[in-house]
């Protein structure tokens, strides 16, 4: 039996190019203890332009902005053959990332991420 032992939701607007438009959007999050994450992302348009990448990696910076964290890509893919994207894979390091970002087209997007790992039996 598994249980979920991180879940966090994010759902943020990427508006495309221009002064103070976001241009992308990412979730952080410490992993250690799961044994499998899972990441679900949707998109409000199907475009080639908006791209989803899960990173893997750690460090001492956790997600901040000046830390020190090292992450590689995963995988990479975009939205254009569909506004869902789902993926499960085993845990490769202590800290995901998951990041949205376009270049032009402007969308809404929800960013899921469970974390999971196999629950002991008790007696």
């Amino acid at each position: 039996m598994s249980e979920v032992i991180y879940a966090e939701t994010r759902n943020a607007s990427i508006l495309g190019p221009g002064l103070g438009h976001s241009r992308a959007t990412s979730i952080h999050a410490d992993v250690r203890g799961a044994q499998q994450v899972s990441v679900y992302a949707r998109s409000a348009v199907k475009a080639e332009d908006i791209k989803r990448v899960i990173y893997f990696g750690g460090g001492t910076g956790e997600g901040n902005p000046g830390g020190s964290d090292t992450y590689a890509p995963l995988c990479e893919d975009t939205f254009g053959q569909t506004e869902h994207l789902w993926t499960s894979v085993p845990v490769y390091g202590p800290m995901i990332r998951v990041e949205v970002s376009c270049q032009q087209t402007a969308t809404v997007v929800d960013i899921t991420i469970y974390a999971v790992r196999d629950a002991q039996a008790y007696p």
